[in-house]
């Protein structure tokens, strides 16, 4: 029995060179999946990573659509009804797609400009935030004397 199995061993046994080539090709076939593995997750990490950033972009421009969308229908409420009529300041809200928007708004008209109001104007609005009447005349003439260009041939006071 022993010639035997050494018979059948020796026939199915192939030369030395045939048995080492095989396994180069199964060790480079095993390197050349590890490289393509590799690249596949790295190709996996940069598409999560682009899918992110488009993310706060994304967030970014539905914000400025937001505030375009709250701008245009504010001058709608107000451009619809008579200038007479309009309201100085006042609020509402809305629904756009998933967002709940409240818009807040206040006329310029209210606004005094300091570079050309009066006198009487400044002292009153002074005297509206709670000064004595004799200090707002005071801080209006204080504002009267700062923007208010010198002579030429005078010293600045203030």
């Amino acid at each position: 029995m022993t010639a035997f199995v050494t018979a059948l061993l020796r026939r199915t046994a192939r030369p030395s060179s045939a048995r080492s080539s095989h396994g180069f090709i199964i060790v480079a076939v095993l390197w050349i999946l590890a490289a393509l593995a590799t690249l596949a997750s790295i190709y996996a990490v940069y598409v999560t990573n682009a899918a992110t950033g488009m993310g706060v972009n994304e967030e970014r421009v539905q914000a400025e659509q937001l505030i375009t969308a709250a701008l245009e229908l504010t001058a709608y409420r107000l451009t619809a009804v008579d200038a007479d009529s309009r309201p100085s300041r006042g609020n509402f809200v809305f629904r756009l797609g998933h967002a709940d928007i409240a818009v807040e708004f206040t006329s310029e008209i209210g606004r005094i400009d300091l570079n050309m109001a009066p006198k009487e104007l400044l002292a009153g609005l002074f005297a509206g935030l709670g000064a004595k009447y004799q200090d707002a005349e005071y801080y209006a003439d204080r504002i009267i004397g700062w923007r208010t260009p010198p002579d030429p041939d005078q010293r600045n006071p203030e």
